[in-house]
């Protein structure tokens, strides 16, 4: 009785030091930077602009029809903005806090699969891995779409191993949320998993009958469905941008346009490696051990399948990203925690490094602002300008049109997000050509906006307009009088 209550003291002490520890290194500093200028301050921005139109179904950007993605990131951005004001923090509020919901959840998963020894193990290794920390820190998609598919197939192991029908609609539910986060790839990937588990541990008859539960089924259709029905019926465009294009074409590498970086098929070996760093290097000091107990060998073949589906999947797709491998990092964690065992100083060594890493990080990134974001070329904007225009790229300078808070006319559009807006013409006086932009030079006080790339073609263009200010990656070209 003793050991047990000294045994639960320590666990106790673990938690509440993990705990802590998770929720410095994925809050500390969250807006000690600027919003960058890749998908960081475009998706910041359409969270804005959803909140401000009133437009809770069609995501827009720059007042342009966005409709690559669902709405749920969205929703939960703006909700955060209407609650505490619209600021880098906010921002990125939601993707910080999936992140430790990704860290809480693994701890409660393995849990419950009655892994106690291992809990502890498995959240820390997730929690002091950069891949996660990175991508939670920005505004992006993946670590709440991994949030959701954690849950929702541990919700499915547990129901496996306990047969309790709690799990299993849990199960539908965050594959809806799921869904409604980064499309029909959550059916796909959460498919694939069970699919295999299944054909691997033979499942038997009945326990696939029970899968097909109707409750569970109609609270992800619930869920689901809705936003589907309402974007159809408001844009006739959708389906087949948004179903065949963003989806099924994109996977073929027949999307338009053709927007990703392709990769080669080792291309996610390489930076998975990277985002568990640092146990990469630690995971050569860490005991592996044998699994005699059968409940601990079937959640170890599960994470294994799960890790291995993920990994196949976006191997075998022609777009490549990133952060789409950051979905993997919980499988993989959890795998760790269950076959290998840590001293204390490796822990103490890899939290220590990270705590490092994100206290660094906070007061070095922001020397080399002018590099990531546009911030500052957004406030040298004078007050009286009112005619205000980008050249051609506008995912390039996306934090500008944040921080400008204003929409902004796109001259010679080549921009592949606001492809869409452009072609079904949403948005009348939003593009105009350049044979557009030469008539009103004569008489208009116009202010542009260029990046770096265009510079030398934006002046040979247009000669009699001056640049006022750069940081070497935007420039500002006006040809008011007076400036």
């Amino acid at each position: 009785m003793g050991a047990s209550i000294k045994y639960f003291g320590k666990s106790y002490i673990a938690l509440l030091g993990l705990m802590l520890y998770t929720l410095f290194v994925f809050f500390y500093g969250l807006g000690a930077y600027p919003l960058l200028d890749n998908n960081d301050g475009l998706y910041a921005q359409i969270a804005r602009e959803m909140l401000d139109g009133g437009d809770y179904i069609l995501p827009h950007l720059n007042g342009g029809l966005y409709l690559e993605k669902p709405p749920l990131l969205y929703w939960m951005v703006a909700l955060t903005y209407k609650v505490a004001g619209v600021s880098e923090i906010t921002a990125r509020f939601i993707p910080a806090l999936a992140g430790v919901g990704c860290v809480t959840i693994v701890y409660w998963g393995l849990l419950e699969l009655g892994l106690k020894e291992k809990a502890i193990q498995g959240a820390f290794i997730l929690s002091s891995s950069v891949g996660l920390l990175i991508f939670s820190r920005m505004v992006y998609f993946d670590v709440l779409l991994t949030l959701w598919l954690t849950v929702a197939l541990l919700c499915f192991l547990i129901w496996w191993m306990k047969e309790t029908k709690t799990y299993l609609r849990l199960f539908y539910l965050f594959l809806a949320l799921a869904l409604l986060t980064k499309g029909f790839i959550a059916l796909i990937l959460g498919g694939g998993v069970i699919g295999l588990f299944w054909i691997i541990e033979k499942c038997p008859m009945s326990m696939a009958k029970a899968f097909f539960d109707i409750r569970g089924i109609a609270l992800f259709f619930l869920i689901a469905l809705p936003w589907h029905v309402l974007a159809m019926s408001k844009e006739p465009e959708f389906f087949n941008f948004y179903v065949i294009n963003e989806h099924i074409l994109r996977f073929l590498d027949l999307r338009e346009p053709r927007d990703y970086y392709r990769g080669s098929f080792y291309y996610y070996i390489p930076r998975l490696l990277l985002y568990f760093v640092p146990w990469t290097i630690l995971i050569f000091f860490m005991k592996f051990q044998r699994i005699e107990d059968r409940q601990e060998k079937i959640s170890g073949h599960f994470f294994m399948v799960w890790a291995g589906v993920f990994f196949v999947f976006f191997t075998l797709s022609r777009a490549k990203a990133n952060y789409y491998i950051v979905t993997m990092m919980p499988p993989v964690a959890m795998m760790i925690g269950v076959y290998c065992a840590s001293k204390r100083w490796v822990n103490l060594f890899a939290s220590g490094l990270i705590i490092i890493t994100i206290t660094s990080a906070a007061f070095i990134v922001p020397h080399y602002e002018d590099k990531i974001t546009s911030k500052k070329m957004a406030l040298v904007l004078p007050k009286e300008a009112d005619q205000v225009y980008f050249f051609r790229d506008y995912e390039k300078m996306s934090s500008l049109r944040f921080y400008l808070n204003r929409a902004v006319k796109i001259i010679d559009s080549q921009s592949n997000d606001l492809l869409f807006a452009k072609r079904e013409k949403h948005v009348d006086g939003l593009f105009i050509t350049l044979e557009e932009f030469k008539n009103k030079t004569d008489f208009s006080s116009l202010w542009v906006y260029v990046f770096h790339e265009q510079q030398k073609t934006f002046q040979e263009m247009f000669p009699q307009f001056r640049m006022i200010k750069n940081n070497k990656k935007v420039y500002l070209f006006t040809n008011h009088p007076v400036a």
